[in-house]
């Protein structure tokens, strides 16, 4: 069986034809990240997109590993480990994170640094101060994925953070698709990043899908269409959305049909359980001791 490489990935000629698996560069993001555009992956099922039978398409964002790493999205990853660090200080009760909401997160990692390099003052062994440089090094992160714009983590602190064998299984999981159901792998196409769809080895956010009209896709791959701004200063009023597009989207390659297929199957799969409320950890704890006739 032919071994898969990343050139197998990708056709970098794609036809100018609307398909599922189109890769453009450039697309507005309307605040969902902290990026004004990001490349986007076409999942319009093919369908639709024959014979323009759908007047949008839904695209989602994709961005590089380090961004990913700096975003909100890896926060909760963090979190634990930073929670995992404190509890073996015997120290303050008080710091441990919580599931940081967005408006509150940068306050109280202020505070919770604060604790820290206090205790830290007080500390009279090695271990302890290795283990609080760490737990400042996810504080540290966890207040840029809040605070600051979304370009790149450093992955020296997070390697430091989690320690060389636990992140390495973090990227591992990453790679295999196995770290979280919201997300999936795209190697970097090895390109000239002048011609780049896939600059850097990136993910799929499944949870950000976007939509923009059909209309100013074709609009970008019209050759004879020479100034962006005025084509869509001419079509705004009809077509809101088009202030969105500051720059011109550029369809940079396609993904192939096998790794689309099952980017589509995830995706479907992430959205189409219809699960039910989780108990509270209370409740589980009660739950068990029942279960287990523990008094």
């Amino acid at each position: 069986m032919r071994k898969v490489k990343t050139e197998h990935y990708y056709d970098l000629l794609p036809t100018l034809e609307h398909r599922p698996g189109d890769i453009w560069s450039d697309l507005p993001t309307h605040g969902i990240l902290r990026l004004s555009t990001a490349a986007g992956l076409v999942i319009t099922p093919a369908c639709d997109l024959q014979n323009r039978k759908v007047e949008t398409i839904t695209y989602l964002p994709v961005v590089s590993t380090h961004q990913f790493f700096a975003s909100a999205f890896f926060a909760a990853t963090v979190v634990g480990q930073v929670n995992h660090l404190v509890a073996q200080l015997s120290g303050p009760s008080d710091v441990r994170i919580p599931q940081l909401g967005r408006a509150a997160a940068a306050d109280e990692l202020r505070k919770m640094q604060l604790r820290i390099t206090e205790f830290g003052e007080k500390a009279g062994n090695d271990k302890s101060h290795r283990l609080i440089e760490r737990i400042s090094l996810g504080v540290a992160h966890l207040h840029g994925s809040v605070s600051t714009q979304m370009q790149g983590a450093s992955l020296d602190a997070l390697r430091s953070l989690f320690g060389e064998k636990e992140w390495g299984a973090i990227c591992e999981k990453l790679v295999r698709n196995s770290l979280h159901s919201g997300l999936h792998f795209l190697p970097a196409d090895k390109q000239d990043p002048d011609w780049s769809g896939v600059v850097a080895h990136s993910v799929v956010l499944f949870r950000c899908p976007l939509t923009a009209p059909i209309e100013i896709f074709e609009l970008a791959q019209d050759i004879s269409l020479s100034d962006w701004g005025v084509a869509m200063n001419s079509i705004r009023d009809a077509t809101p959305m088009a202030g969105a597009f500051k720059l011109r989207p550029i369809k940079r390659m396609r993904l192939q049909s096998r790794f689309m297929a099952d980017i589509l199957s995830r995706y479907i799969a992430l959205y189409g359980r219809i699960g039910s409320p989780d108990f509270t950890q209370e409740t589980v704890r009660t739950l068990s001791r029942e279960v287990g006739g523990i008094e």
